[in-house]
């Protein structure tokens, strides 16, 4: 993925851009994890997030649609990342993609990280390509696994840490997610989640929260109708 919020903006529609395109150029541009400073996400007008897969670079991802609870982030080459509240439920734009996750029951990563105070069981059914891997079970369990203060961007955050451990048996695939949920109100800042046996984990990071007043991020954007607009 391309690291840049100034490449983002060439790659997309001119016109969808045009009130946001100078100050989504403060943020990062060209080699791979150039500081961005908090000042610079402050000044961007859409819910931001950050992205690596695996040792790559990180990319800035901006928020350009809403569906129903999910939110798509779309990179400067097109990469897309849907998540649900925590949870990675879909991706396009990669070499192996996450093209629909169902939850069979209650899933605390997509409704409620603040809640868990006990192992969780938790049952997907995931569809990956290429491969035709369609309604694949993965049942994990998920636990607390400790607090931690995390950075973000100049930021701190004291967070409960939560691990998923994840085993998918029809293809042979066993795997560890970890979230890091705020103590205070269970927003989830940072989340390492596998979605392909054929590729490493993705990292993501909250920069600029959507969606929702977050206590604690004066940066958060509540602006719907703005950040569905962009890319339209």
């Amino acid at each position: 993925m391309i690291s840049g919020v100034a490449a983002l903006v060439a790659a997309c529609n001119a016109r969808s851009f045009e009130d946001a395109g100078q100050a989504l150029r403060l943020a990062i541009a060209g080699s791979p994890d150039v500081p961005v400073t908090r000042e610079q996400i402050v000044q961007l007008p859409y819910a931001t997030i950050r992205a690596k897969i695996g040792n790559g670079q990180r990319s800035v991802m901006v928020l350009f649609r809403y569906d129903g609870p999910d939110l798509h982030w779309v990179s400067a080459d097109r990469v897309v990342f849907a998540t649900r509240r925590a949870r990675l439920v879909k991706t396009t734009g990669l070499a192996s993609n996450l093209r629909h996750s169902a939850i069979v029951g209650e899933d605390p990563a997509s409704e409620a990280l603040g809640e868990v105070r006990e192992p969780t069981r938790i049952l997907r059914l995931v569809d990956i390509d290429p491969g035709f891997r369609y309604g694949i079970p993965v049942s994990s369990t998920m636990a607390i696994d400790g607090d931690e203060r995390i950075e973000i961007v100049e930021r701190f955050y004291d967070t409960v840490r939560l691990r998923e451990h994840c085993v998918a048996p029809l293809l042979d695939w066993e795997f560890d997610n970890t979230y890091w949920a705020d103590r205070r109100n269970g927003f989830p800042w940072k989340s390492v989640q596998h979605f392909s046996p054929d590729l490493p984990p993705l990292e993501l990071e909250i920069l600029k929260a959507a969606t929702e007043k977050v206590a604690g991020d004066s940066g958060a954007d509540n602006d719907k109708e703005g950040q569905a607009a962009l890319l339209a």
